[in-house]
């Protein structure tokens, strides 16, 4: 399992490659990204939690994660590779993503204590009102025969509402629902 890991990562580390995977699977063939808006992003997510006078952290590490530039933007994309059907697969994704907007918020509230520049609801918060998180997006890449366990895809509605002005697409033959400002 650990080596289909490695290969995807190893393949998936020449930014016109990445680039390709993203513009088939979200774009459906159509040259969207460039191998130029790539660029490589840790793949480490640390969580740390606290539980009272208890603090607990976490290390884990995605396959492949990249930031890539839609215009003004950024989006992190991640790839997951998967050689095994498994059934818990949608909400391991969202514990990925929601590690990922963590780090994001994390940063974000560091820097604002530094600068001392927020007040009100801004500072209980930790970010700025019109602070924009950077959208983050996961593939996972099945190497096995059939893929029978749960998708996303009946996310896809109650995540349209939460759209700021992107587009959906959907990938039919893999079932996958993927949110993108790119155009």
């Amino acid at each position: 399992m650990r080596n289909k890991d490695n290969l995807t990562a190893a393949y998936l580390r020449s930014n016109s490659r990445f680039a390709d995977l993203i513009n088939v699977h979200c774009f459906g063939g159509r040259t969207v990204i460039q191998p130029e808006d790539v660029r490589e992003d840790d793949s480490v997510e640390i969580r740390i939690q606290r539980d009272g006078r208890k603090i607990t952290s976490r290390k884990r590490y995605r396959d492949v994660v990249r930031r890539v530039a839609c215009g003004m933007k950024f989006t992190v994309i991640c790839v997951e590779g998967q050689s095994y059907v498994d059934y818990t697969m949608p909400v391991r994704v969202m514990g990925y993503d929601t590690g990922r907007y963590e780090q994001q918020i994390l940063i974000r509230k560091q820097k604002h204590a530094q600068r001392r520049d927020l007040k009100g609801d801004e500072y209980l918060s930790g970010i700025a009102k019109g602070e924009r998180l950077q959208p983050v997006i996961t593939i996972v890449q099945y190497f096995g025969k059939h893929w029978d366990g749960a998708r996303l895809s009946h996310f896809r509605d109650r995540s349209r509402k939460l759209s700021l002005g992107g587009r959906f697409h959907h990938r039919s033959e893999t079932g996958v629902w993927i949110y993108s400002e790119c155009r």
